[in-house]
């Protein structure tokens, strides 16, 4: 089964939006973050799960993603929602978590500016946001400058639980029943994404 869990969020012209990039890699940016040592390392549910800011023009969408064994859907839904909750709640990101994934930005981030066609994509992705000229400067800057607290405040003004939706793409027959046990809504659609009606 297909997966993704998602929400919109603010886009890069947010004051907290580093932050909130931070916290989100913490959950699910890298393969040594939450998700993924989750579902993949302990659970052994899929091949990787990831979480991301998806920016595109207006709100940006902050998504968890994963394909996982058929028979895992309703288990890998129920620790999806986990994480998330409990990021924004119970086990807020640490210092050292964020430190890791701090880290691993700035020690990459050269490699983005490495031919000219990449400079000039980074001025065109600036001017299509309507991001300041300095954007690529403050950026990095934020996230070095970026605390485990801010990062945590951005997750709970913006990644609400009982606000993320969901979708599923998979084998009605062998996870309806964990779709219905998971206790939301569900909207069946066909292969272009109209209502079935079912």
């Amino acid at each position: 089964s297909v997966v993704r869990a998602f929400t919109l969020v603010p886009d890069r012209s947010a004051e907290d939006y580093i932050a909130l990039k931070m916290g989100t890699t913490v959950l699910g940016g890298s393969f040594v973050a939450r998700m993924n040592m989750n579902l993949r390392e302990d659970k052994g549910y899929t091949y990787g799960a990831r979480c991301g800011l998806l920016e595109r023009f207006g709100p940006t969408v902050a998504a968890c993603y994963t394909s996982v064994q058929s028979d895992k859907t309703g288990p890998s839904l129920v620790e999806i929602r986990k994480e998330i909750g409990d990021i924004v709640s119970s086990r807020p990101a640490t210092a050292d978590e964020l430190k890791v994934f701090q880290d691993d930005e700035v020690n990459g981030y050269p490699l983005r500016f490495e031919t000219v066609s990449a400079l000039l994509d980074d001025q065109v992705t600036n001017w299509r946001y309507g991001l300041p000229e300095d954007w690529s400067e403050r950026y990095l800057k934020g996230v070095q400058s970026t605390t485990a607290d801010q990062a945590n405040a951005a997750l709970v003004a913006h990644w609400k639980p009982d606000a993320t939706s969901w979708l599923v793409v998979g084998d009605k027959a062998s996870i309806m029943e964990d779709l219905q046990a998971f206790g939301l809504p569900i909207v069946e659609l066909d292969a272009d994404g109209n209502p079935t009606g079912s």
